[in-house]
C-alpha cells in the first residue's frame, strides 16, 4: 500500500508573540463599606464578591457583599459574626462556604470562622490543631480541596506552613525543606491548580523574592525571574486566566506607596509590567477579588493618613499567541496543519496565507478560534492544492491588541499515484468496479475520482463504500476480518482509514445488506478496547434500485472515535457493524438434563 502521510515538525522560533493589556475602571456605588485597609474580599459566585473586617481608626467586623450586575454593594447582617479584626485571611473553599483565620485587633486572633453563602450567617468552627494566632499571613487555595498558609505575625514574624483540609476542615502543619525566609504584611495566591505564589513581605526590613509552593510535593522554591516589581509589603495579588497572577501596589518604603501593576506569568516564570492609561491612586493595605477569570475587583487601602474606600475593577485583555511547532501532514492535494494557538481570553479569528513562492502568499485559508483561555491544538484543513508542490505559509490570529503573525513554514505535497488517483488506498480499478457504475455512493461521481470517497471488495464479496461528508482526504482505506472479540463477532469484518481532519461525519454503504437493525457498531478505543459507539445510527438507502444498509458515525480527533487518542490532526477509525455471538452448546455438556428429567418425572410420580 502506498503510504501518503508526511509529519514534519518545524521549530522555527522559540518564544510567544504575547501582549497584555489591564484597563482599570473606577465603580461609583450608590452606597459602600466605609474606607479602610486590611480588609479581605473574596469572590462567592459568578456575579458576587465577599468583604469583611479592616481597619479604618477602628477594627471591623462588617460583613457586605458587591453584586457585579449591578455594581452595587450590599450590607447584610449575620446573626452571629467574628468578632473585629483586620489582616485575617478570607478564601472561597467550596461552592457554598468561605474561611476566615486569624486576624488582629490590637491582638493576634487566631479562630477559625466559615461563612454560609446559602443562610449568609458565620459560624465558628474549632480545630483540634490550628496555627497560632497571627496576622498579615499569606493564604491560596491549591488542589480544590486545600488551603495553604504560610507566615504571619503572632508576636514575631513568622515563616511556618500550614495546610488547611477542606473536607474534614482541619489544620495540618507541614515541613518543607526549604521554606522562604520568616515575614508577614505578605500576600499569596493560586496560580495553577496545585500551585501558589507568594511575593516579598516584611521583616525588621523589607523582603524580597518569588516563591512557588507545590501542594503536590509541599515544597517552596525560590525561582529568580529577569525581572520583578520592587520588593515590598501590603501589596495585592490575584490569579488571573489560568496560570497568571496580577500585582497591584503596596509599599516599598518605608511609606513610599505604589500603584504600579505588574503580572506574573507561571509557565515563563516571569514578571511583566503593564502600565494602563489610568490606575487607582497610590496605596498599602488594600485587596483584590476574582470577579471573573480576567477581571478584577480592587477595593480599600491607606495613603498617608488617609485611608481608602474606592471600588475599581481590572479588566485584563490577553492578545493571542502561536506556540513555537507547527506539524504538517501533507497529501496529493491536502495538507492538514495542526498548531498550538491560544485565543487570549476573547473569541478571534485566524487566518493562514499560503502560496507556491517563499512570501507570496496568494490564497487564505480563515477560522474562527475559541479555545476559552486555554491553548489548544488546533487542525486546520487546506484542500485543493497542486500534487508534488512546494507551498509556504504563516498563521495570523487577529487579536484585540493587534495581529499575531508566525514565522513562515513550509510542505511539498505528495505525487499521485498512476493506478490510485484519489490517494485513498483502493486502486482505480477496484473503485470503477462498485455498484452504480464505480460511484458507490450515489452522488454522480465516480468513487476513484473522489479524494473524500473509496470502494473496495469486502471480506464477504460485496462491495462497502466509505464517504467523509465533513472532510476532504480519505486515507488508507482497508476492509480486514476481525475474529470473535468479547462475545462480538464482524461479519463484514472491519473496515480501518485515516482522516487529516478534526472533526469528520462518514457513511459507510454497505452494498448487497439492506438491514442492520440487530447490529451494534463497535470500534477499536486507544487503549485497545472495544465497545459499541454510541456516536453512530444505521439506516436504508436506495441506490440503483437496491437498498442498502449505511452506517453513520461522528468522530473527533483525540476522542473516544479515534482509536490513537491523541489531538494530532489524523483520525484513526477502525470498527464495524457487530452482533453477538449465538452460543452453540456440545451435546456432550447437556448430560445433566439427562440425568435430571428422569429424576423429576419419578418425584412427581411418587407425590400423586
Amino acid at each position: 500500500m502506498v503510504k501518503i502521510l508526511i509529519f514534519c515538525l518545524f521549530v522555527l522560533f522559540s518564544n510567544y508573540l504575547l501582549s497584555q493589556s489591564v484597563t482599570w475602571t473606577q465603580f461609583l456605588p450608590p452606597t459602600e463599606p466605609s474606607n479602610r485597609d486590611g480588609l479581605r474580599i473574596e469572590k462567592i459566585s459568578d456575579n458576587e464578591i465577599l468583604l469583611f473586617g479592616g481597619y479604618n481608626g477602628g477594627y471591623q467586623n462588617d460583613t457586605w457583599i458587591f453584586n457585579n450586575t449591578s455594581g452595587s454593594w450590599t450590607q447584610i447582617f449575620p446573626a452571629t459574626s467574628p468578632s473585629s479584626r483586620s489582616s485575617h485571611s478570607l478564601v472561597n473553599i467550596n461552592s457554598n462556604e468561605v474561611l476566615l483565620f486569624g486576624g488582629f485587633n490590637g491582638g493576634q486572633l487566631g479562630d477559625t470562622w466559615i461563612f454560609n453563602k446559602t443562610t449568609q450567617n458565620w459560624s465558628q468552627i474549632v480545630p483540634p490543631t490550628a496555627p497560632s494566632a497571627r496576622n498579615d499571613f499569606g493564604y491560596a487555595k491549591i488542589n480544590d480541596n486545600e488551603v495553604v498558609l504560610f507566615g504571619g505575625y503572632d508576636g514575631a514574624s513568622d515563616n511556618e506552613t500550614w495546610i488547611f483540609n477542606i473536607t474534614s476542615k482541619s489544620w495540618t502543619q507541614v515541613f518543607p525543606a526549604t521554606p522562604p525566609s520568616a515575614r508577614y504584611a505578605t500576600n499569596m495566591s493560586s496560580v495553577s491548580e496545585n500551585k501558589a505564589i507568594l511575593f516579598a513581605g516584611f521583616n525588621a526590613g523589607i523582603q524580597g523574592g518569588t516563591y512557588i509552593f507545590d501542594g503536590d510535593t509541599d515544597e517552596w522554591s525560590l525561582i529568580t525571574p529577569p525581572n520583578s516589581p520592587s520588593s515590598r509589603y501590603s501589596y495585592a495579588l490575584q490569579q488571573v486566566g489560568e496560570n497568571e497572577v496580577l500585582l497591584f501596589g503596596g509599599d516599598d518604603g518605608p511609606n513610599n506607596y505604589l500603584n504600579d501593576t505588574w503580572i506574573f506569568n507561571n509557565t515563563s516564570g516571569s514578571w511583566t509590567q503593564i502600565v494602563p492609561a489610568s490606575s487607582p491612586s497610590a496605596r498599602r493595605g488594600h485587596f483584590l477579588a476574582s470577579i471573573s477569570d480576567y477581571e478584577l475587583l480592587l477595593f480599600g487601602g491607606y495613603n498617608t493618613g488617609v485611608f481608602q474606600g474606592e471600588t475599581w475593577i481590572s479588566s485584563i485583555i490577553t492578545n493571542p499567541t502561536i506556540s513555537n511547532s507547527v506539524s504538517v501532514s501533507a497529501g496529493v492535494n491536502s495538507v492538514n496543519i495542526n498548531a498550538l494557538l491560544y485565543d487570549g481570553n476573547s473569541n478571534v479569528t485566524y487566518f493562514v496565507e499560503y502560496g507556491l513562492s517563499s512570501g507570496n502568499y496568494s490564497n487564505t485559508f480563515s477560522g474562527v478560534l475559541n479555545n476559552s483561555g486555554v491553548e489548544t491544538n488546533t487542525s486546520i484543513p487546506i484542500s485543493s492544492l497542486n500534487q508534488q508542490s512546494t507551498y509556504y505559509f504563516r498563521i495570523n490570529i487577529v487579536g484585540p491588541l493587534g495581529t499575531v503573525t508566525s514565522s513562515e513554514y513550509s510542505f511539498t505535497t505528495l505525487a499521485a499515484n498512476a493506478d490510485d488517483n484519489d490517494t485513498d488506498g483502493v486502486d482505480n480499478t477496484i473503485e470503477s468496479s462498485a455498484p452504480n457504475s464505480g460511484d458507490g455512493n450515489n452522488d454522480g461521481l465516480q468513487d476513484s475520482q473522489q479524494a473524500n470517497v473509496a470502494s473496495l471488495r469486502g471480506i464477504s464479496g460485496s462491495y462497502i463504500t466509505v464517504q467523509l461528508v465533513s472532510c476532504d482526504s480519505l486515507l488508507n482505506v482497508e476492509n480486514f476480518l476481525r475474529t470473535e472479540n468479547d462475545n462480538f463477532e464482524f461479519p463484514f469484518g472491519v473496515i480501518s482509514f485515516s482522516a487529516p481532519c478534526s472533526e469528520a461525519q462518514v457513511k459507510i454503504y454497505y452494498h448487497n445488506v439492506n438491514d442492520l437493525s440487530l447490529y451494534s457498531y463497535r470500534k477499536e478505543t486507544a487503549s485497545g478496547r472495544w465497545i459499541e459507539y454510541e456516536d453512530s445510527e444505521f439506516s436504508i438507502e436506495t441506490i440503483d434500485g437496491e437498498q442498502v444498509a449505511v452506517a453513520t458515525l461522528t468522530l473527533s480527533d483525540g476522542g473516544i472515535g479515534d482509536s490513537d487518542g491523541i489531538v494530532n490532526g489524523i483520525i484513526v477509525d477502525p470498527g464495524g457493524p457487530a452482533i453477538p455471538i449465538t452460543a452453540n452448546i456440545p451435546i456432550w455438556e447437556w448430560w445433566w438434563v439427562l440425568v435430571i428429567i428422569p429424576i423429576i418425572i419419578y418425584t412427581y410420580r411418587r407425590l400423586t
